[in-house]
């Protein structure tokens, strides 16, 4: 899912004074893209993709067919 400049321009530029404006404008552009869960924590990483500093994924189950 790529996202494009175009669909981001209603987001103003962060400048350290503007969180508010800055965060709703980040918000809505999430919500139409249908990826807000991703940063609101209710969707979590595959644990395939989690990686540890102890070494690689752990395995996952998988079902043969």
């Amino acid at each position: 899912m790529a996202c494009s400049n175009r669909s981001l321009s209603h987001v103003v530029k962060f400048d350290g004074s503007n969180l508010p404006l800055w965060k709703l404008g980040l918000d809505v552009a999430l919500e139409e893209h249908d990826v807000q869960s991703v940063t609101d924590g209710t969707c979590l990483m595959p644990p395939e993709l989690i990686t540890s500093l102890s070494g690689p994924a752990p395995p996952t189950l998988t079902q043969d067919v």
